[in-house]
């Protein structure tokens, strides 16, 4: 499991410097990724291939581990970034839903349970290759956070069109896929939390440290005012008298 600690020290690390308000920003890569292709009876699950395909046999799934994230963060929001490598029709657009059942890579993945109201749908006029599709998730990872049993990722299907030729066909970069663009990732923006796991208390006082040397002599001051006459002092005694003796 890829860990997000070194987000999360350098974030906090500026939140200090630039003395805001608290706050930690999290990019998270997926965890699992694969896809499912369903095509004349015949099913296959392609966890490990560069290339997620969403089209009218095949559905994308993503999965983001959020172990590291403590469950009574405050999550300001969160969305999904996917870049499109290719695009052969933008058709009705695209839909994701919530996956509501477990899965893996390299196991069980065809005839997933999907949540039946999807999330959103991205507009065929937002898909353009090699561009980025953002998705606003906050409330979505909310409750993986508080709730991490539900946490099973999202699905991206093609959105139902008009008619049945109008769909989607795209391919998005898997975490194995790189080299043809940027994976799927999850940007997180925490705020405050509750518990002492993660900012630390208050700390005490320590004890008073030892006087400092002597500092070196001041310069000589500035030359001071004449100060004002005495009063006259008191006449002196007479001196004897001489006489001539004859």
């Amino acid at each position: 499991m890829r860990r997000t600690k070194l987000p999360v020290i350098f974030s906090g690390v500026c939140a200090f410097l630039l003395g805001c308000l608290p706050c930690i920003s999290l990019t998270i890569p997926a965890f699992e990724d694969s896809y499912t292709v369903e095509r004349r009876g015949l099913s296959a699950v392609l966890g490990k291939a560069p290339m997620l395909l969403v089209n009218s046999n095949s559905k994308a799934l993503i999965k983001f581990s959020l172990d590291d994230v403590p469950t009574d963060s405050e999550v300001r929001f969160a969305r999904l970034r996917i870049y499109l490598t290719s695009v052969s029709s933008a058709g009705a657009g695209i839909a994701l839903h919530r996956v509501t059942s477990a899965w893996t890579e390299s196991g069980q993945a065809m005839n997933l349970p999907l949540a039946s109201d999807s999330l959103t749908q991205i507009p065929p006029d937002k898909i353009e290759v090699r561009r980025f599709i953002s998705v606003d998730l906050t409330e979505v990872v909310r409750d993986w956070i508080q709730n991490p049993t539900s946490n099973h990722g999202i699905a991206i299907l093609p959105a139902p069109g008009k008619v049945p030729t109008e769909v989607a066909n795209l391919r998005i970069p898997s975490k194995e896929g790189f080299i043809f663009g940027m994976p799927a990732q999850l940007e997180v923006q925490l705020g405050s939390f509750t518990s002492g796991q993660t900012s630390g208390g208050s700390a005490t006082t320590g004890p008073q440290g030892p006087q400092g040397p002597q500092g070196l002599q001041g310069a000589a001051g500035a030359a001071g005012a004449a100060g004002a006459a005495g009063a006259a002092g008191a006449a002196g005694a007479a001196g004897a008298s001489c006489f001539n003796r004859r």
